[in-house]
């Protein structure tokens, strides 16, 4: 992912993001990471390993994210979570425990927390109010 970055960046030679000259704004440091948390939300996403990819501490990372993105990584990591399990709700044959699966929640319980939290529904309540 970096790698692939600074290659499109650089003509092919690699250099670490540092060296990109990362700017603040979606082209800087909010982009990269929101690409990298768009590219991964299914799987686990600690900050050390947000941090790690993209060679920044874990406090700088949280830091300028939270300054220049103007939300918390969590909530990134959540809002990316359940915009891919409001996509799979539309299908009501799918059942809650394999959307959240599929979403990258650890649990049914930490799915129906997330959404009530953004969306202030549970997720079957914004299933129901779905056409059709």
């Amino acid at each position: 992912f970096i790698v692939e970055l600074a290659e499109s960046r650089t003509g092919g030679s690699v250099r670490p993001p540092s060296a990109l000259g990362v700017q603040p704004g979606r082209d800087g440091l909010v982009g990269l990471v929101e690409r990298y948390v768009r590219e991964n939300y299914r799987r686990k996403l600690p900050l050390a390993l947000i941090a790690q990819e993209l060679h920044l501490s874990v406090s700088t990372l949280v830091h300028r994210y939270r300054q220049e993105g103007g939300e918390t990584l969590h909530r990134l990591v959540l809002r990316c979570r359940l915009d891919r399990a409001k996509e799979l709700l539309r299908d009501s044959s799918i059942p809650v425990k394999t959307v959240a699966h599929e979403s990258g929640f650890s649990s049914v319980v930490s799915f129906i927390r997330g959404f009530r939290s953004l969306e202030k529904m549970t997720p079957g309540a914004y299933r129901k109010m779905l056409p059709g």
